[in-house]
């Protein structure tokens, strides 16, 4: 069974203004037990007003964790966001989506482990 746990608008970043960690959603897929995990967060943390790489990455490494922690020992795959082409829309940096965001996810999926796989968009 598959099963779509996405909240839109919300951040990898513990401390924002919609952050996935509080959402009905994250607390259903860690329950759901889960084979296969699918992370696409970044977009909505690239933004001028609330982004920090090391937030952002801290976080997400323990996101991985908290999946990587559940008795059904999922496969977790980090997917980069897709490309963001005009710089500003939304208040969004076209750098931080496009550039370094998947450098950050490249490098937490290969210090987590065999389990952890990045995917890029």
């Amino acid at each position: 069974v598959v099963r779509n746990f996405g909240v839109s608008g919300t951040t990898m970043q513990k401390k924002s203004d919609l952050p996935y960690w509080n959402t009905w959603a994250y607390r259903e897929a860690l329950d759901s037990s889960p084979d296969v995990v699918y992370l696409m967060l970044g977009t909505n943390d690239a933004r001028d007003v609330s982004w920090n790489a090391a937030k952002y990455r801290e976080d997400t490494i323990a996101m991985i964790q908290s999946f990587l922690r559940l008795s059904s020992s999922p496969q977790v795959y980090l997917f980069a966001p897709i490309p963001l082409f005009a710089d500003g829309k939304n208040g969004h940096m076209q750098s931080v989506i496009s550039f370094v965001l998947p450098r950050i996810l490249q490098d937490v999926a290969v210090e987590s482990g065999p389990r952890v796989t990045y995917v890029d968009a």
